[in-house]
């Protein structure tokens, strides 16, 4: 009857423990979550949670924070933090044969089952499980705070017996990997016939007066009392996986007002921000000390040991901070280190003998993990660019240089005969010769591009391309100009087919060893488009299972051809063009200026394997007419460039779902789809994919504007961009949308510097080897660039029969300032941080996320101020009156009678203007803005992003704030890239925010109907016809 009763127990603490699995839970900063029903007033005694609440909201409010729960069988309120290993102590040891009785229920990836010592006529409860020395930890950490948690020894080695051979087959087999996810050979140390040795175990003997375990969790349902709404705090410090590697330095952030905590039950915690300070006004009066012995009597390896006591006093220290808890900081070491196998705070072996977990997962496969493979990938990428080039040389039908000859053979037979006519030489005119431009090329390419390309998402990826073009025209060359001087016009149609199939890369030395045969990349349209058309076909095939193995193999076989991430883009380019370029050279320096025109048509078709049950088919349409102007300075290299350009145009997209499921229980029209993709391959028909499923329409009419400079290496680009979307969907609702944006970037780019230099020696020892450059590409996607950019999106419904605002219902604005690179080091992160947390005058990013973040290769350091609608209003409508006062809070502020006397401000920069309290250059714009809006003109949403770009420059970025109401923002940052020296690979590391989402768009009506569709940024935004940052 005991053994009857005792399996009972622990058969109901399993299924109180039962589906567990990570959570995040967010705790409101303010009171407005009801207060516990356990707390004990001095006076009062018990309070309900209404009298609480009353007495928290009261004339004299009380801190509920301060009030400590009801003491119960899982909490006592005792100020010993001593933890007694005594509680623990269960007879059994490694030579105890415990035989095997059965599995028991429990949280996903814990293994419990239950065994007899019968030396002592015991039944015990065994656990493995890779994360339980976490388990451990939440046991003491849990005593020292003042829970009761029930025996539980860790044994680093036990014998089970089984009473046959099947069954510890099954249990070795199948029990031990389903429940784990672990291979046996995590805890297996030995076997024989009927017996087994385990290592890394967990034995518990459950008792009549125990409840339930809550290290192992709280019972699955929304908590109420402190007690246990309380326990979030412990349970996130501790939120502790496999790996102590990728354990964060940082325990919470916050996130709309609340703080953002992980946890791993499935329990609704519902702790208020009382609950969160009780606990943690607990937890701050633990010492060092504590936090060793807590991890120490948790079993880790020693070097194990030494990391989590430093990074568990990080998330300590963090967590106080974001509950605003009055304690001093504890000290840690962030670049703690122990021998060979602990460095600078991280773990490097992944197997620590005689234990199960892994406490580090080692280094993640990175598309940049060996720099070398880098310069290879772009030498291979120059050296087929140059043959090709030699190539393309021999297929020009007509040399220009021949028809020049002619000019001047004919110029000098003219003055020739005029010397022997009067004895006198002519002096020579202005003339101008033509030549007919009749050429082909043949494209073939292999690229490792970062960033879009061709509108695809991928970060980084192989490009193969294989195509042809033709060109016809004329070029008019301009002969007699004055010494130096020189000048051309030319006329081309350029018409070009290309096949390309772009493939992220994992491994960039892996892309290296990719056979040259894809590069012909037909051959690779062939195999996709004959695995499709077989599919297409097995539905003739009667027997349903022989059918379905058929299908499974062919999806499999088109895998290796297209896989996740992968697309294949078959594009036609008709560009007919005009340009007129003039220059003067003088002692090895040129000056030339180009004016240029033309149009550009575009259709194509890119074939995108979402995921694994899904293949996208985007259908584009495009046209853009273009004119712009540049200037440009040479001496021996590229000095500088400007570049203006303006363009216009209308692109249309149709979006195709096509599911390739092999299943057909669950996928029917699988033969319809494969059938549908088999046609748009052959012959370029999307007949059939219309009768399979209709798509989504897309429609983008839109203008342009672009201005670049370039100085050495330097770069600067802006560009703004507008356009009017209209969107059908299958079932043909429309909607019409207006968005507008304005970017703007600066940056290094040392790679095409580099590349600028090498031309130039290059081109001294030969005429057959050039290093393709490309100008104005983000530098902070080459090899050792930086870049910032400033951008600002807005976004809108569009009424084209209102007027004013009403014009644009739903206004949202978006402004995000990115710094980007190659390249960044710890330190310089933490430099980098440190300016853009003094710019926002508050803690977006914290040490513990440079911590984390340790080196980033391909950088990218983000944040975002979402302005909802009444915020963007809110930006004109602050009046002239306003404006004014908050000019003289400026002046008062920053008062110099010898720099803002007022001959002094006459004719200065609004930076300084601005600085000492001159605000007439607000006033102008806004007012221009206004008038703008009234007369209804296009330009007037453009006039209110500048504004805000205004604002936001000039100003202490809190006085932005209070212009567009701190209840209409949501600020929030981003750090991602590639970990050096981490086991994550490229995370994103979220900040802290600031303010709330207070619309139903979070990110915009337009990217929020966007990720709704399910449509590439690249494809939605039209990045393979207008140009991009």
């Amino acid at each position: 009857m005991k053994a009857f009763l005792t399996f009972k127990i622990c058969l109901l603490m399993a299924l109180i423990c039962t589906n567990v699995s990570a959570k995040v839970e967010l705790i409101p900063l303010d009171s407005s979550r009801i207060p516990s029903n356990d707390l004990i007033h001095p006076e009062l005694g018990k309070l309900t949670s209404e009298l609480a609440w009353q007495l928290q909201m009261g004339e004299n409010p009380i801190d509920l924070s301060l009030l400590n729960p009801e003491e119960s069988a899982v909490w006592k309120n005792q100020t010993d933090s001593h933890l007694d290993n005594g509680i623990d102590e269960i007879q059994v040891s490694a030579d105890t044969e415990l035989v095997f009785l059965g599995v028991i229920g429990s949280q996903s990836g814990t293994l419990r089952f239950t065994v007899l010592d019968g030396s002592t006529g015991n039944i015990l409860t065994v656990a493995l499980d890779k994360n339980l020395h976490t388990l451990l930890l939440r046991k003491n950490m849990l005593r020292k705070l003042g829970y009761v948690i029930p025996a539980m020894k860790f044994q680093n080695k036990l014998k089970v017996a089984f009473n046959s051979a099947e069954e510890k087959k099954h249990f070795l087999e199948r029990t031990i990997p389903e429940n784990t996810f672990g291979s046996p050979n995590r805890w297996l140390v030995a076997e024989e016939e009927l017996t087994i040795d385990l290592q890394d175990a967990l034995v518990m003997l459950p008792a009549y007066g125990d409840h339930y375990n809550l290290a192992f969790g709280v019972p699955p349902k929304t908590q109420t009392s402190r007690t246990l709404r309380s326990l979030i705090v412990p349970y996130s410090l501790l939120d502790l996986k496999e790996s102590v590697n990728v354990l964060s330095w940082k325990g919470a952030r916050v996130e709309e007002n609340a703080v953002e905590l992980s946890h791993f039950t499935l329990a609704d915690m519902n702790a208020s921000v009382d609950d969160a300070k009780w606990s943690l006004n607990r937890i701050h009066k633990l010492t060092r000390d504590d936090f060793v012995d807590i991890v120490e009597k948790s079993y880790f390896p020693k070097e194990v040991k030494l990391l989590l006591v430093e990074k568990l006093i990080s998330r300590r220290n963090n967590l106080l901070d974001v509950f605003d808890v009055e304690s001093e900081k504890m000290n840690f070491n962030s670049k703690v280190s122990l021998g060979e196998n602990l460095v600078d705070g991280r773990l490097q072996t992944e197997n620590f003998e005689g234990y199960a977990s892994r406490f580090a997962y080692g280094d993640p496969d990175s598309p940049f993990r060996e720099l070398k493979y880098s310069f290879l990938s772009k030498i291979q990428s120059d050296l087929i660019d140059n043959l090709i080039g030699e190539v393309n040389s021999k297929l020009s039908l007509f040399d220009l240089n021949d028809a020049r000859l002619d000019y001047y053979k004919e110029e000098f037979q003219n003055g020739l005969d005029h010397f022997v006519n009067t004895g006198e030489f002519l002096e020579q005119q202005v003339g101008t010769w033509v030549a007919p431009i009749v050429g082909g090329s043949i494209i073939l390419s292999r690229d490792v591009i970062v960033g879009n390309y061709q509108g695809s998402d991928n970060l980084v990826q192989t490009a193969d391309t294989f195509g042809y073009g033709i060109n016809l025209g004329a070029h008019v060359g301009i002969e007699g100009l004055p010494v130096g001087y020189t000048a051309f016009a030319r006329g081309t149609v350029h018409y070009v087919k290309t096949y390309s199939h772009l493939k992220p890369v994992q491994s960039l030395k892996a892309s290296l060893k990719e056979p040259y045969r894809n590069m012909i990349v037909t051959l690779v349209k062939k195999d996709i488009q004959s695995a499709l058309t077989e599919l297409s076909t097995i539905d003739q095939i009667q027997d349903v299972e022989e059918r379905n193995e058929k299908a499974k193999k062919i999806v499999d076989n088109l895998n290796k051809h297209l896989g996740v991430g992968e697309s294949l883009v078959i594009t036609d380019r008709l560009t007919p063009s005009f340009l007129v370029k003039g220059g003067y050279s003088w002692a090895n320096t040129k000056l030339s200026m180009t004016v240029d025109a033309k149009s550009l048509m575009v259709k194509r078709v890119h074939i995108f394997r979402k995921d694994a049950d899904t293949i996208q088919v985007y259908i584009d349409n495009g046209k853009l007419g273009s004119m712009g102007v540049s200037l440009a300075l040479d001496a021996y290299i590229p000095v500088t460039k400007i570049q203006f350009k303006r363009s216009k145009g209308k692109y249309k997209v149709e979006l195709f779902d096509v599911n390739i499921n092999s299943d057909l229980s669950r996928n029917p029209e699988l033969f319809q789809g494969a059938t549908a993709l088999s046609a748009l391959l052959k012959d370029g028909t999307k007949e059939l994919l219309k009768t399979y499923k209709s798509p989504y329409k897309l429609e983008n009419n839109f203008h342009d504007t672009s201005s670049k400079f370039s100085f050495l290496n330097w770069r600067m680009k802006k560009l703004k961009k507008r356009g009017n979307i209209s969107v059908l969907t299958p079932k043909n609702h429309e909607a019409t949308f207006f968005k507008y944006t304005h970017q703007k970037m600066m940056g290094i780019n040392n790679w095409a510097f580099a590349r600028d230099i090498a031309n130039y020696y290059l081109n001294q020892l030969t005429e057959y080897l050039t290093l393709k450059n490309e100008t104005w590409k983000n530098p902070a996607q080459t090899f050792y660039g930086v870049s910032k950019t400033k951008g600002v999106r807005f976004e809108s419904r569009f009424a084209k029969d209102k007027s004013g605002k009403d014009k644009y219902p739903g206004a949202f604005l978006s402004m995000d300032n990115k710094r980007e690179g190659w390249k960044i080091k710890e330190k310089k992160l933490k430099k980098v941080i440190k300016e853009v947390n003094g710019e926002y005058g508050r803690v977006i990013f914290s040490d513990s996320d440079i911590d984390d973040a340790t080196g980033l290769k391909l950088y990218s350091i983000i944040v975002n101020l979402n302005i909802y609608k009444q915020g963007v209003w809110n930006i004109l409508n602050y009046s002239d009156d306003q404006i004014k006062g908050l000019g003289r809070v400026y002046r008062r502020r920053n008062y110099n009678r010898r720099h803002c006397s007022l001959s002094r401000l006459s004719g200065a920069p609004i930076a300084k203007k601005i600085h000492c309290g001159q605000f007439q250059p607000f006033m102008d714009q806004r007012e221009k803005c206004a008038k703008k809006l009234r007369k209804d003109k296009d330009s007037a949403i453009a006039c209110i992003v500048d504004l805000a770009i205004m604002y936001n420059r000039h100003l202490k970025f809190s006085d932005f704030v209070s212009i567009i109401g701190k209840e209409h923002i949501y600020l929030y940052g981003t750090i991602s890239g590639f970990r050096q020296d981490s086991d994550i690979l490229a995370t994103p590391i979220r900040g802290n925010t600031m303010g709330v989402i207070s619309s139903k768009y979070w990110n915009g009506p337009v990217e929020e109907l966007r990720e709704k569709i399910g449509m590439q940024a690249n494809e939605f935004n039209g990045s393979w016809l207008r140009e991009n940052m």
